[in-house]
């Protein structure tokens, strides 16, 4: 796979409008914008759709735009959608009303449309991989998931299962070690479920959240750039692991594998790069600008759009612009989280830097870290290329340090930093005794009995710390060549439609039955059915569960064998069809 940039229209950077609400609505784009998409939707959010009664919006050089108001599902705003594009570099003023209360209001803003260009993403070989090394099943020959090995399994773990999508990186040769997709193991490394993705896919950033009230599985699936960038959309799956809803990108662009988050509110949060060329130092810069968008998941229309360019300075970056014809990578925001005010937390890898950002207005609130921080920070609270800040409930912030690439730092880590006043400073720090050193991705996770899981990122381990930052509880390794993104831990309660999987064997006179269900969770032993034909078959055998796939000896001669799966009470959650046996 292969990206490039295509022919731009230049783009001269204009500063962003103080930041300000307009007739009583947050907009999209953002006063000041200087990159808006070419086919942007104009968001209106923080009122009924009925109380917006005008919008006209007027491009410099493509003139008045109609369009169609559509409300979001969620009751609180619309997106005037127009009929035609607007003009590259154009400026587009936009005149909002709004009649609430019986009050009339009138708003006046404007943004500068950019010179966009997709990343080029040539269709290329699946990443390579082989079935050395991996979990193998006779029920499921389909299926041949990374084995991962545990290197560490102490008392004091928290309960759950492991959320894991293993990739093959840019840039990576060696055969990746089975396939690829998300997929939830045990703590004793027994795979639970496996997707595995299209040929040509990959999956990044698996795990439970909520959806309409409902735990619900979540991951981001496409294809990469070798730029480390994804053209893809976000995935939501029941507990019965049906996909309920695909998510994508709105205004003309592709999500990115950076972030998939779902708010209280049940609309998705996403990442998008978008390349623009902009005047710096006296001559044209082709750079990546990162943005983050709010959509409304069953209409798909944006609610809410925020770009890195115009709010973030370029030198703030610790990244300068490459010699060669690739796009500079100035901001790479990697992680959204939205508190309950609905201001958001972001990460930009390539400013050292979290910023809290108005969900009202897109005005950033503060920074830490970075060139500009607003807080001093203290001597061992410094990070560099960090990913996937969040806010905790006491306060805090966790983040992964990277610490490279290129190396900033003598390890990788993840951290919790407490702010008080103008200053932060570190309150806990979890590394590794092989001294990581991540170049890329990483997370930390807190549990809920205080623990912390901390996934590795370009290193292939998920480690599991005590609430104390000093016992190391649990830790995993993935074969070589692999790789997750993000690593999670959380409790998950599977139940599929599709029905349990057998395969039977019988060698040296003896009957053995090999019985398997993917994603069920309830399991607690298998019964085999034997006899002469598929309709005359009688119960033979029961074994205790034993990881992903059971064995089970059957004294019966059979030849046709079945297998229901039972719970801990021995009711029957599923029977599989029978088959002969070979």
């Amino acid at each position: 796979m292969a990206s490039a940039v295509a022919a731009v229209a230049l783009l001269a950077v204009i500063a962003p409008a103080q930041a300000r609400q307009v007739a009583g609505l947050t907009v999209s784009p953002l006063p000041g914008t200087p990159d808006a998409s070419p086919t942007t939707q104009i968001s209106l959010l923080g009122a009924p759709a009925g109380s917006i009664t005008g919008v006209r919006a007027r491009g410099a050089r493509s003139g008045l735009h109609r369009g169609v108001l559509r409300p979001y599902s969620s009751g609180d705003g619309a997106s005037f959608v127009p009929r035609r594009r607007f003009a590259q570099g154009e400026v587009v003023s936009v005149r909002v009303t709004t009649r609430v209360g019986g009050r009339q209001r009138h708003g006046f803003f404007r943004f500068r449309i950019g010179g966009h260009a997709d990343l080029v993403l040539r269709p290329g070989p699946a990443p390579p991989s082989t079935t050395r090394g991996t979990h193998r099943y006779v029920s499921r020959p389909d299926l041949h998931p990374p084995a991962m090995q545990i290197t560490a399994r102490r008392d004091g773990r928290a309960p759950g299962s492991l959320f894991v999508s293993t990739v093959l990186a840019p840039g990576h040769h060696p055969p990746l070690l089975g396939q690829v997709g998300p997929m939830i193991f045990d703590d004793r490394g027994d795979l639970v479920w496996i997707r595995p993705s299209p040929r040509g896919n990959e999956a990044f950033n698996f795990r439970v959240q909520s959806y309409r009230g409902a735990p619900a599985l979540t991951w981001w699936e496409g294809r990469l750039s070798f730029l480390g960038l994804g053209f893809g959309e976000g995935v939501i799956a029941d507990s019965s692991y049906n996909v309920v809803a695909r998510v994508r990108a709105g205004n003309g662009y592709h999500s990115d594998l950076h972030e998939f988050t779902i708010d209280q509110h049940d609309s998705a949060w996403l990442t998008v790069y978008v390349p623009v060329l902009v005047h710096r130092g006296g001559r044209r810069v082709a750079l990546l600008d990162s943005i983050v968008q709010r959509v409304d998941i069953p209409t798909g229309l944006v609610m809410f759009e925020w770009h890195s360019l115009g709010h973030i300075g370029l030198r703030e970056s610790y990244v300068k612009p490459p010699a060669g014809p690739l796009p500079w990578d100035p901001f790479h925001v990697n992680s959204i989280e939205v508190d309950r005010s609905g201001n958001l937390l972001l990460s930009n890898r390539n400013t050292w830097a979290v910023y809290k950002v108005s969900g009202r207005t897109g005005g950033i609130l503060w920074r830490l870290g970075g060139k500009r921080s607003s807080f001093r920070l203290s001597r061992h609270a410094r990070f560099a290329w960090q990913h996937d800040a969040q806010q905790q409930p006491g306060g805090t912030i966790t983040l992964f340090d990277d610490e490279a690439a290129p190396r900033a730092g003598h390890e990788s880590r993840g951290i919790t930093l407490a702010l008080r006043g103008h200053r932060a400073r570190l309150v806990r720090s979890y590394t590794n005794r092989r001294n990581l050193l991540a170049g890329s991705q990483g997370n930390l996770q807190v549990l809920p009995n205080g623990n912390a899981l901390v996934g590795w990122g370009a290193k292939p381990y998920l480690s599991e710390y005590g609430a104390d930052s000093k016992h190391l509880l649990f830790e995993a390794r993935f074969p070589r060549g692999g790789e997750s993104y993000r690593g999670y831990k959380f409790p998950w309660v599977g139940r599929p439609v599709t029905l349990p999987t057998v395969a039977a064997r019988l060698r040296g006179g003896k009957l053995t039955a090999y019985a398997s269900w993917n994603g069920a969770t309830e399991v607690a032993s298998w019964r085999a059915l034997a006899g002469a034909a598929p309709g005359v078959l009688q119960p033979a055998a029961v074994a205790p569960r034993s990881g992903f796939e059971t064995s089970i000896a059957v004294p019966a001669p059979g030849p046709y064998v079945a297998a229901q799966a039972l719970d801990a009470s021995g009711h029957v959650l599923g029977t599989s069809v029978a088959v002969k046996a070979s």
